[in-house]
C-alpha cells in the first residue's frame, strides 16, 4: 500500500483481492507487531499522497485493524468511523490546497495536522484505561498503544482535539462574544498549534470533500472545492481566525509574571509560602492578559492593591 502511494502506482487486481482476503487481515492482526503497523502509516501519513494509503486502508477493510480501538469504551465512536476519519483527513487536505495554500507549515506541522484530523471524530470518545484508573482519550490509546508514537506527539495531538473543541464553543457562542481572557486560556494550553487546533475544529464541522474514485487507482488531483454550505463555514473560520489575531496574543503560551517569586515576597510579605504564591502569580497573569498595555511599576501597584492582607 505504502508503495502504491508514495509512487502513485495502481494496485494491481490481484493485489487488491488479497488486499481484501479475510485471512490476510487475520494475519496482519496477529503476526505484523504493532511497531511495525506505526512505522509504516507514519510514512504513508508523512507522505505527498496519504489519502491514498489511507482511503485504500478504509477500501479493503483493515483501517480498524491498524487503527484499533480497546475494549473498554465509555462512549460511543461515530457508526461509520472509518469514513467518518477519512471524511476530516479528505477535508484537511482540501482545506490546504483550496483555502488555506498561504498558510505556511513545516513538514512536522502537516503530519501532526493529519494525525490530529484522522483521530478527530475519537476526540470525545474515552475508554477506561486499566493502568489509569480513569476514563482516558481513546485518542491517547490509538496513537501510543496501537501505533507506538511517542509521547510528545501523543500530547501535541491531544492539545490540538482540546483546543479544537473550546474553538467550536467560541464560534457557537458568535464572534461578538468573543473573551479576550477566554481565548488566552485555550492558547497557553496549546501554544503555537492553536491555528492547527482551529483547522481540526473546522474539519469536523463539514461533510467531506466528495472523492468521486477507487483508491487503487493512482491519484493525479487533489480533493475537490466544497460545496457553498461547507465554504460558508470555512469562511465564517476565517473571521474567527482573524478576530483572534486582532486580539495580538500571540506569544501568550510563553508569557511569564511580571513580578518574580522574590520580588513578590518582598512587595507582599505576608503572603503564606506554597500554592499561595503561585495563585498569586496566576493572577497576575491574567491582570496582564487584559491588561496588556501596563507597565510593570503598574503591575506592583496592583499586587499591593489586590491583596494588602498580605502586606
Amino acid at each position: 500500500m505504502r508503495f502504491a502511494n508514495r509512487f502513485n502506482f495502481n494496485v494491481d487486481e490481484e493485489l487488491y483481492t488479497a488486499f481484501c482476503d479475510p485471512e490476510v487481515h487475520q494475519a496482519l492482526d496477529e503476526k505484523v507487531s504493532r511497531e511495525r503497523i506505526g512505522q509504516e502509516v507514519d510514512l504513508m501519513i508523512s507522505s505527498d499522497r496519504p489519502l491514498q494509503a489511507i482511503g485504500l486502508m478504509c477500501e479493503v477493510g483493515i483501517f480498524h485493524i491498524v487503527f484499533r480501538l480497546p475494549d473498554t469504551l465509555l462512549e460511543l465512536p461515530p457508526f461509520d468511523l472509518r469514513n467518518a476519519c477519512l471524511g476530516c483527513l479528505i477535508n484537511l487536505d482540501s482545506l490546504i490546497h483550496h483555502h488555506f495554500d498561504g498558510m505556511r507549515h513545516t513538514a512536522a506541522d502537516l503530519r501532526l495536522a493529519r494525525y490530529a484530523a484522522i483521530t478527530a471524530p475519537l476526540r470525545n470518545v474515552r475508554y477506561e484505561c486499566e493502568r489509569r484508573h480513569r476514563p482516558t482519550p481513546v485518542t491517547r490509546h490509538v496513537l501510543q498503544n496501537e501505533l507506538r508514537m511517542n509521547s510528545k506527539t501523543v500530547d501535541s495531538v491531544y492539545a490540538v482535539h482540546e483546543a479544537s473543541i473550546e474553538f467550536q464553543f467560541l464560534m457557537h457562542l458568535g464572534l461578538n462574544n468573543i473573551d479576550r481572557l477566554r481565548v488566552a486560556d485555550i492558547l497557553r494550553k496549546v501554544g503555537p498549534l492553536w491555528k492547527l487546533g482551529m483547522m481540526t475544529a473546522l474539519i469536523t464541522e463539514m461533510y467531506p470533500a466528495k472523492t468521486s474514485r477507487t483508491y487503487a487507482e493512482a491519484l493525479d488531483t487533489i480533493p475537490d472545492e466544497f460545496e457553498r454550505p461547507e465554504r460558508m463555514i470555512v469562511a465564517n473560520y476565517k473571521l474567527l481566525q482573524n478576530t483572534i489575531e486582532s486580539l495580538k496574543l500571540e506569544g501568550v503560551w510563553d508569557m511569564k509574571p511580571y513580578i518574580n517569586g522574590e520580588e513578590l515576597m518582598q512587595l507582599l510579605p505576608k503572603l503564606p509560602r506554597g500554592p499561595k504564591i503561585g495563585d498569586v502569580s496566576d493572577g497576575l497573569i491574567t491582570w496582564q492578559i487584559q491588561n496588556p498595555d501596563k507597565s510593570v511599576s503598574e503591575a506592583r501597584c496592583w499586587l499591593v492593591e489586590t491583596f494588602a492582607q498580605y502586606k
